[in-house]
C-alpha cells in the first residue's frame, strides 16, 4: 500500500487538534487530521469552558470568535458554587473580560466540537480524515508511519492530540498511567433541572467518599444540566 504523504499529520480531532491545525493552515504546508471516531460524537466531559476559551479563540482567529459568539448551544457561566464535605456552600464569581469576547460558558463537547470540527473542515490545506484509528506507529530519522485498518500515512512530523489514552504517546513513550494520579470519569445528561445559581454557576461537590474526586452538575441550554462525578482510577480499580 502507498503510503498518503503530509508534511504533518495531527492525531485526533477534539480542541486540541483542530487548534493545531488552524494554525498551521496557510503556511504552506499539507496536513492531515484523523480522528478515530466521527463527528458529531460524544466526550465524557464535563462540557465546561473558562473565559481563556473565548480568550484563546480571540487570539487565534478574529471571525472564529465572532463564531463562537453565535454559536447558539451555549449557556454563560461566570463562576463556581462549591459545596464543602460538611454541606456548606460557597459562592466564588469569577471576573468578566470587558470585552464581548469574554467570559466562560457551558456547553455539550458533543456541540462544541462539532462547531470547531466543521470550521476546520472548510481549510483547504488540511486534509481531514475520519473513523481512521492509528493501530501502529513507526519512526526512522526523518519521518513518521502511521497506519489503521484501511490507510497509511507517512509524514515529518506527527502531533498526538488524541488525549489520555493517546496512541503515539503509549507507542513512542515510557509514561504509563499512574493509577494514583489518574482520575476516572462518569458523565449523564439529565432535563427539567432547576435551582441553579442565577449566573448559572457550574457547582462541585466534595464529599468523603469522593475525595481527593468530586460530583459536579454544570448547567446547560434549556434546563439540562451535566451531572457527573470523576474518582481516582486506582479506587476505580
Amino acid at each position: 500500500m502507498e503510503p498518503l504523504k503530509f508534511d504533518v499529520v495531527i492525531v485526533g480531532a477534539g480542541p486540541a487538534g483542530c487548534t493545531a491545525a488552524f494554525m498551521l493552515s496557510g503556511k504552506g504546508l499539507k496536513i492531515a487530521l484523523l480522528d478515530k471516531d466521527t463527528f458529531p460524537r460524544e466526550k465524557i466531559c464535563g462540557d465546561a469552558f473558562g473565559a481563556d476559551v473565548t480568550k484563546q479563540f480571540h487570539l487565534i482567529d478574529e471571525v472564529l470568535t465572532e463564531k463562537l459568539q453565535q454559536f447558539a448551544s451555549k449557556v454563560p457561566s461566570n463562576g463556581i458554587r462549591f459545596f464543602s464535605p460538611n454541606y456548606k456552600l460557597m459562592d466564588v464569581d469569577l471576573a468578566v473580560p470587558k470585552n464581548k469576547f469574554g467570559g466562560g460558558f457551558v456547553a455539550r463537547r458533543l456541540d462544541f466540537d462539532n462547531f470547531y470540527f466543521s470550521e476546520i473542515n472548510t481549510l483547504p490545506d488540511v486534509e481531514v480524515f475520519q473513523n481512521q484509528q492509528v493501530t501502529e506507529v513507526v519512526t526512522s530519522p526523518d519521518k513518521i508511519l502511521l497506519k489503521t485498518a484501511i490507510l497509511f500515512f507517512e509524514a515529518r512530523i506527527a502531533l498526538g492530540a488524541d488525549g489520555a489514552h493517546s496512541i503515539l504517546n503509549k507507542r513512542l513513550t515510557e509514561n504509563k498511567v499512574e493509577k494514583n494520579h489518574y482520575c476516572a470519569g462518569l458523565r449523564q445528561y439529565y432535563s427539567n433541572v432547576k435551582g441553579f445559581h442565577p449566573g448559572n454557576h457550574i457547582e462541585l461537590h466534595f464529599y468523603k467518599e469522593l475525595l481527593p474526586g468530586y460530583f459536579w452538575v454544570f448547567p446547560l441550554p434549556n434546563n439540562n444540566a451535566n451531572v457527573g462525578l470523576g474518582m481516582l482510577s486506582s479506587d476505580v480499580s
